[in-house]
């Protein structure tokens, strides 16, 4: 997309002092225009750049909603320029994702502590049941597994019969850690877990799409496919899901307009579209993208969305590890 403002008298390029024939370098395609405009081509260019962002941005989220794997047959095409690169696209939607529940406000529960989320209730839930509590005259405290009180009791024993008190190392650090969360109510543990979930989940899913990719390249090693062209289509398929789960929270709004009542049971059903969307949405692009026999297309692809699912239960459990034994 080439501007308005004037161009540069001077035919050299300023950004790699090649000699510049026509507007745009051909050597690192940068425009040669003046570098120094005037506050109205300034503003001029700002709107030039949103607006022409804007269109290739909304055309490509209509193709990638409404026409799976469509935008990654375009890509390995070389018809490009027109939409948002994948890495771009994914990291854009994975912002706002992400971000969203941090700018929504969120409805307050008689039962419950205002403002806090679903995944802290299951937190709070999850790690008040693998430890035992007790209320003392200071309230209630963890007891951890082994019962040690603090770290000089726990140093003391290990010192005195280390062989019988503790096995190994890897034992002797994670009792340091739960000694730690004695200081936390059950609340606070569930909200701290919480956080550190939420925190390195995105980290996480992007960590794991290298893992979808190499089972779609187990699954495709023939007909010259290469695991590039798989990363994108990843990229494009995690793009979709991030964009789905974004709209959905922006569902989340509802609640105070039609009732905590009446929203259970609408956000029932949103959440439980996830259970058909996504896997119904994976089908088609696989068989549009592999362009392969119905019954073909449908077990592979079946065999290919157990295997990712198992993948990604293994990420989830080691990803709540490290949120438990990251509180501190």
């Amino acid at each position: 997309m080439s501007s308005k403002h004037a161009l540069r008298k001077d035919s050299i390029c300023q950004n790699c002092g090649e000699t510049v024939t026509h507007r745009f370098c051909s050597f690192c395609g940068q425009e040669n225009t003046e570098s120094r405009q005037t506050f109205r081509h300034l503003l001029m260019h700002f709107f030039e750049d949103i607006t022409h962002y804007e269109g290739k941005f909304w055309k490509t989220m209509k193709y990638l909603f409404f026409r799976p794997a469509y935008l990654t047959r375009e890509f390995l095409s070389g018809r490009r320029v027109s939409y948002v690169p994948p890495v771009r696209l994914y990291i854009f939607i994975s912002f706002i994702t992400f971000f969203l529940p941090y700018i929504l406000p969120q409805y307050e529960e008689t039962n419950h502590k205002p403002g806090k989320s679903h995944l802290t209730f299951l937190a709070d839930t999850t790690i008040y049941n693998s430890f035992s509590f007790h209320n003392d005259e200071e309230g209630m405290s963890l007891i951890i597994p082994n019962n040690f009180k603090s770290q000089e009791q726990l140093d003391s024993l290990m010192k005195h019969d280390p062989y019988f008190i503790i096995d190994d190392e890897y034992d002797y650090w994670m009792n340091k850690r739960f000694l730690r969360m004695q200081k936390y109510t059950p609340f606070e543990l569930g909200e701290k877990f919480a956080d550190a979930f939420s925190q390195n989940f995105p980290k996480a899913l992007f960590a794991y799409m290298p893992l979808f990719a190499l089972v779609l390249t187990l699954f495709h090693r023939k007909k010259g496919w290469m695991y590039f062209d798989h990363a994108i289509f990843t990229l494009h398929y995690f793009s979709f899901l991030l964009f789905y789960v974004a709209l959905t929270r922006i569902f989340d709004l509802s609640e105070f307009i039609v009732g905590a009542e009446i929203f259970g049971k609408m956000n029932l059903f949103v959440y439980g579209s996830y259970l058909v969307s996504f896997p119904l949405y994976f089908f088609l692009a696989h068989k549009k993208m592999y362009s392969e026999s119905w019954i073909k297309s449908i077990f592979k692809s079946l065999g290919i969305y157990i295997l990712n699912i198992a993948l990604f239960a293994i990420v989830l459990a080691v990803l709540m590890f490290w949120a438990v034994i990251s509180i501190h």
